[in-house]
């Protein structure tokens, strides 16, 4: 029984040795195998670096070359390839690759939809940024130029795109514009000659937001709300000629909204009779109409105009006055008065 024990035992330190011995021999650094564990680990590092280092490269080279010079002019001549186009962006240094954008443009866009003309990049552009200039802008060269003058009516800005545009949908404008009389913000624009009317719209009055959005919190401080600002200065847009002039009719009429003084103002009769200011009768001035602010007091139910940036800001900060009256002189000099009669002089001795 004994023996059987012992052997048993022995058996069991023979294979606890051998065990120890395989685990020795495996961890062994000098061991054979280890060739082909290093080859694995170079396999994998291969398979994961690769890709980065390809990552790397293409964003490397989609970044703004360093040597791009402020408003660069890139022409693009009719039957240009589109090889030849990226080659020729690349050596006026608007692209490090032209490789690169050829293929972000043919990837991205339809080649075919890049106009001829120049363009014009004011600012450095990643390569993506480029593709997307040449194939969804239009150059400056191919665009029309239209100049909506500050304080002018829905109508006028249609009859000036009616004359620059060859097909432009005269009434469709009125009828989209007119309720946004005052929110079209006069400006330059160009503008492709096929524009419709509604993007037309859409880009006037976009363009007012935009102006309107820094002055916000200014606005939410005055008395009157955003609509009746752009009322106000639409007023003022006509009824004054510069930035002076403008703050101290703002002031004016004002001091008159706040004692429920009629505005008195021939701009908002010029408007409902479309008629200019010198052919303005008695009869006019008694006319019946929410726009006769002769007869009514307050403002008028909407803008008369499309005032600009200066007009609006004299709604906003006026000129501090105690005058109630004003009239412009013949070589367009304002004078001002703070009661009636004296206001009766300066037309006496200005006007007559």
């Amino acid at each position: 029984m004994n023996t059987k024990l012992n052997k048993t035992a022995q058996d069991a330190n023979a294979d606890e040795l051998f065990q120890t011995n395989l685990e020795i021999e495996t961890d062994d650094p000098n061991m054979a195998t280890k060739p082909g564990r290093s080859i694995w680990v170079w396999m994998v590092a291969i398979i994961i670096l690769t890709p980065a280092t390809i990552f790397f490269i293409i964003w490397f080279m989609s970044l703004p070359p360093t040597s791009f010079k402020e408003n660069t002019q890139f022409t693009v001549t009719k039957g240009e390839s589109l090889q030849t186009i990226t080659i020729n962006a690349q050596q006026q240094n608007l692209t490090r690759s032209a490789f690169l954008l050829q293929l972000a443009i043919a990837s991205q866009y339809d080649p075919r939809g890049i106009k001829a003309g120049v363009y014009t990049f004011n600012e450095p552009m990643n390569v993506f940024e480029v593709a997307q200039v040449l194939s969804m802008t239009i150059p400056e060269s191919e665009l029309i130029r239209i100049t909506i003058p500050e304080g002018v009516t829905v109508r006028a800005i249609a009859d000036i795109a009616h004359r620059s545009l060859p097909d432009f949908e005269y009434e469709e404008f009125l009828t989209l514009a007119t309720p946004l009389e005052g929110r079209l913000f006069p400006d330059t624009y160009h503008i492709p000659p096929e524009f419709s009317a509604k993007e037309l719209v859409d880009l006037l009055n976009q363009k007012s937001t935009e102006k309107l959005k820094p002055l916000q919190s200014q606005i939410k401080e005055h008395k009157l709300n955003e609509e009746e600002v752009l009322i106000l200065a639409s007023l003022i847009e006509r009824e004054a000629n510069d930035e002076t002039s403008m703050r101290m009719v703002s002031g004016i009429l004002q001091n008159r909204l706040e004692i429920s003084m009629p505005l008195q103002a021939d701009a908002s009769i010029e408007y409902v009779l479309d008629k200019p200011l010198s052919e303005l009768t008695p009869e006019d001035l008694r006319m019946e109409s929410p726009y006769n602010t002769y007869l009514n007091t307050g403002l008028m139910p909407t803008p008369i105009g499309n005032p600009g940036m200066t007009s609006i800001k004299a709604v906003l900060d006026p000129i501090e006055t105690d005058y109630l009256f004003y009239i412009t002189a013949r070589d367009g000099q304002f004078y001002y008065a703070r009661d009636f009669d004296q206001h009766r002089n300066n037309i006496a001795r200005y006007l007559r």
